[in-house]
């Protein structure tokens, strides 16, 4: 009984997807384009990482914390007098121009990304073209056919 419901299921989904396999769309060159913008567009900025070069350019932005540091010695040495002691210490690292130098780096990586972005969503747009001329030719031939 089990395999025959299995088997009956495996029918179904088989047969339906034959039959969506047949649908035909008439869809101009604009629809066709802006679907596969929808489709795409998201998954390339996630592939380039628009968003972390923006991230980049925050932290850039961003002034290094001073670090403070507190010690403290015992030398237990009484017959020199060398004794006991705490030493505190205050410390920021000072680079002149490493900050825009950075910010700089990170605009300029940001920019690289929109660009590099910009030109696959270009390329996306040709190869959807060309592959929704070669469907209307194709269905063109089948038609003369």
């Amino acid at each position: 009984m089990k395999k025959r419901v299995t088997l009956l299921a495996f029918m179904l989904l088989f047969s339906l997807s034959h039959l969506s396999a047949q649908l035909y769309l008439n869809l101009s060159l604009e629809e066709y384009l802006l679907k596969v913008e929808a489709r795409n567009l998201e998954l390339l900025a996630q592939r380039l990482e628009i968003d972390v070069a923006e991230a980049n350019i925050l932290v850039a932005n961003t002034i290094d914390n001073p670090s403070f540091s507190i010690s403290y010695y015992n030398n237990d040495e009484r017959r020199l007098h060398l004794g006991e002691g705490v030493v505190a210490e205050i410390s920021q690292t000072i680079a002149p121009g490493k900050r825009a130098a950075e910010k700089l780096v990170a605009m300029n990586q940001k920019e690289m990304a929109q660009a590099l972005l910009l030109n696959s969503y270009r390329e996306l747009r040709k190869e959807a073209t060309l592959l929704w001329l070669e469907a209307v030719k194709s269905r063109q031939l089948v038609q003369i056919k």
